[in-house]
């Protein structure tokens, strides 16, 4: 498991392949899948967020990393991050 859990990022296929998820599918599948197992009838209700323009600003300084595929900071296994 330690080899999977490094922070990567897998494509469907392979992470299929992995047993890291179940099924591949749509959001739309996923959204189903939701509704069935919260026993919601009808059209589920989806709720959006919106990022305020503070998040906004911390996304783009600090967030960074995830549009390139990896941490800012790597800091040794087993590192607690301070408060």
């Amino acid at each position: 498991m330690r080899k999977l859990a490094s922070g990567r990022t897998w494509m469907g296929s392979k992470a299929l392949d992995l047993g890291l998820v179940d099924e591949l599918g749509t959001y739309e599948d996923a959204l189903a899948a939701a509704a069935e197992l919260g026993e919601i009838e009808g059209d589920p209700r989806v709720v959006t967020y919106e990022p305020s323009e503070w998040e906004e600003l911390v996304d783009s300084l600090y967030g960074l990393s995830s549009r390139l595929g990896g941490p800012a900071v790597r800091l040794p296994q087993g590192t607690a991050v301070p408060k």
